[in-house]
């Protein structure tokens, strides 16, 4: 046992310093995923509800109700439309049940149990910068989810069309090494239409990639 005084608080402030490295490293890899790869994460995540063909029954009566259901879904899924409005919750929140986030990583049957082991993520609230997110502007706009709620009753461009996705994210859980990654996002089009995903993140070759998505719940 050590009863050394200065050794003592030596060691607390050097683990402090290590914590406090590890949790901006966390913060550095956090952005620079965000930053990077919001095009693909939406490309993965969300649905285009202009383009949803809803079937009657009377589509499903003989082979040619069949055949012109076909044909509009068709017609649909190639029509150009405007970019699609994207509603961002502005903040990027610590995950309150960790408990229940690392047991779904567990049996995710992925190799990213290390991410466990890591006792700097991030616990902080955090603001998105819609501003810095690298996104394919045919296909997305970007409006913070406050600014709507803040003029909904206003007509112009910051009315939310019908189904616009609300999007929120979760801070993202890495490992020691910096090279995985896991985190929650929930996509929301209506009251009781949306889903939820756990979203696990690699570094290939010095950037930050998505490897692969599950569904953790659907409404």
């Amino acid at each position: 046992m050590v009863n050394n005084p200065k050794f003592c608080t030596y060691l607390v402030l050097f683990s402090l310093s290590i914590l406090l490295i590890n949790c901006d490293e966390d913060n550095k890899g956090q952005s620079s995923f965000f930053t990077d790869n919001f095009s693909s994460l939406l490309d993965s995540t969300v649905f285009d509800r202009r383009k949803l063909v809803v079937p009657s029954p009377d589509d499903f009566k003989d082979s040619i109700s069949r055949k012109k259901l076909n044909q509009r879904a068709e017609l649909k899924k190639n029509l150009h439309l405007p970019a699609m409005t994207i509603l961002i919750v502005d903040s990027i929140k610590p995950i309150s049940d960790l408990d229940g986030f690392y047991k779904k990583v567990r049996s995710s049957k992925f190799s990213y149990e290390s991410i466990i082991e890591n006792k700097s993520t991030l616990d902080k609230v955090s603001k998105i910068d819609i501003t810095k997110l690298k996104v394919d502007d045919s296909k997305y706009k970007l409006i913070y989810y406050s600014d709507f709620e803040k003029r909904k009753e206003l007509s112009g461009d910051i009315v939310k069309p019908n189904n616009s996705p609300i999007c929120s994210l979760s801070n993202i859980y890495f490992n020691k090494k910096q090279s995985l990654g896991a985190f929650r996002m929930s996509v929301v089009y209506s009251g009781l239409d949306g889903h939820g995903v756990i979203v696990f993140i690699k570094k290939e070759n010095g950037n930050w990639v998505i490897d692969k998505i599950i569904e953790e719940w659907i409404a």
